[in-house]
């Protein structure tokens, strides 16, 4: 185990011996792209079926406190604050300096992340003041972006960023010495990995060292079961109280909208289950997503916006559509047995559709900038994102797989709880850790 972890992965199809195909640079998902549900070699050959072959590369970048350590000034004076980020662009810049001798064309390179990836893509965006130098002309990202708040429910980032630092020099016996940083480096490798495991540290005795991510359990039941929940991301009372409305207590405008719960649900998963559902769903992700669009739409930017109604076979109804089961579809892996899900729950004919549908969509924008080249038949145009219409949103394409929906794909206006989200951003900067 050591960092010498910068290491690419360069995946070419066959068209590539004749140079200058663009380029996809991933690696930035949940579980890596050594994951066979994300690996991107799918992804590739789907690209040369659909007559849009391109290059894609996956790379890797420190994690944890090797890639993303802060909460001392020490930090920050040794220039060592996001170091994964900064691994990301270097592996951006060799890119630009070597792909052409696989083929590839440096002028077209999209940078491509999911999760927690997608937020490193966004912080990619925005970095030194939206200054690019050239290293990619577009981007793609799934479930996460740029407006995020990560870690989810901390107000304060700087004391939480001191609080992790102070717990893992206390750990590692670092906390008093002269430079805690030096110290630090020159740990063994094997005892600083092991610190960042350990589940007992004199700072947070129990909860280990790093982020930890909101979760819906049982203890959702009653109104203000639902009102601590709201208040544990920041908003003041006025707030709590305009979104306890904007959220009522009612099953049918509850997500996931197939799950129909019985009382053994309730028992298990909580009463308010999916009112909670609803209201985290929005506030992490659907209001960031709508942000992102129109202020780029604003600024003339073109954009895409997609929404996933895909239902995995076989998988219990109250997971809905969930967060991180469009990647087997995306990388048009439906057959790994390395997927936490299984290739069972992608077994249909619409599954097959779906991802082929969707696997090109993405390998057609890394291509043209545009997903509408994938070449498959009787689906609908997918319209870039515009405000410039008497109810000011814009259009998203829903990939739809799932047992009572016969369709691969359609367009809608993005109106789904649209007076939520509107209010979501309007208190966002100021009031909530999303």
């Amino acid at each position: 185990m050591s960092e010498d972890c910068l290491s690419l992965n360069v995946i070419c199809p066959e068209q590539a011996k004749a140079g200058k195909l663009p380029v996809a640079v991933g690696g930035l998902y949940s579980g890596g792209s050594a994951n066979p549900s994300t690996n991107l070699t799918h992804s590739v050959y789907q690209s040369t079926l659909a007559g849009k072959p391109i290059i894609a590369v996956s790379l890797n970048y420190r994690l944890t406190a090797f890639g993303f350590l802060s909460g001392s000034p020490e930090v920050s004076k040794h220039g060592s604050l996001n170091n994964g980020l900064r691994d990301q662009r270097l592996a951006l810049r060799w890119i630009q300096e070597n792909i052409e001798t696989f083929g590839g064309d440096p002028a077209k390179v999209i940078i491509w992340g999911e999760s927690s990836g997608a937020l490193s893509v966004g912080k990619q965006l925005i970095a030194y003041q939206g200054r690019n130098d050239g290293l990619f002309r577009g981007a793609i990202m799934d479930s996460g972006g740029m407006v995020e708040k990560w870690p989810y429910n901390i107000a304060n980032a700087t004391a939480y960023g001191e609080d992790l630092y102070r717990n893992l020099t206390a750990t590692t016996g670092c906390l008093n010495e002269t430079s805690s940083l030096e110290r630090l480096r020159d740990l063994p490798i094997e005892q600083l990995s092991a610190a960042l495991k350990y589940s007992a540290t004199p700072v947070f005795a129990g909860t280990g060292l790093g982020p930890w991510l909101t979760v819906v359990d049982g203890s959702v039941n009653t109104d203000s079961d639902f009102a601590r929940l709201i208040a544990s991301a920041g908003p003041d009372e006025q707030a709590i109280e305009t979104l306890e409305i904007l959220y009522p207590n009612v099953n049918a405008v509850g997500l996931p909208m197939d799950y129909h719960p019985t009382a053994s649900d309730d028992a298990a998963r909580g009463v308010q289950y999916k009112r909670a559902v609803a209201f985290l769903t929005d506030a992490v992700e659907t209001s960031s997503r709508r942000l992102t669009l129109d202020t780029w739409a604003k600024a003339n930017a073109t954009a895409y916006s997609a929404r996933l109604d895909l239902i995995p076979m076989d998988l219990p109804s109250y997971l809905g559509a969930f967060h991180g089961a469009d990647l087997n579809i995306v990388f048009n892996n439906i057959n790994s047995t390395g997927s936490n899900i299984g290739s069972t729950a992608y077994a249909s004919p619409q599954f097959r559709l779906a991802s082929e549908l969707m696997s090109r969509s993405w390998v057609s924008f890394v291509h043209d900038l545009n997903p509408n080249g994938h070449g498959v038949p009787h689906v609908p145009k997918w319209p870039a994102w515009q405000i410039e219409n008497s109810a000011e949103v814009g259009s998203s394409f829903v990939f739809v797989a799932k047992a009572n929906d016969s369709r691969s794909a359609y367009v809608e206006l993005d109106t789904y709880k649209l007076a939520q989200t509107r209010y979501i951003n309007s208190i966002w900067s100021t009031q909530l850790n999303y």
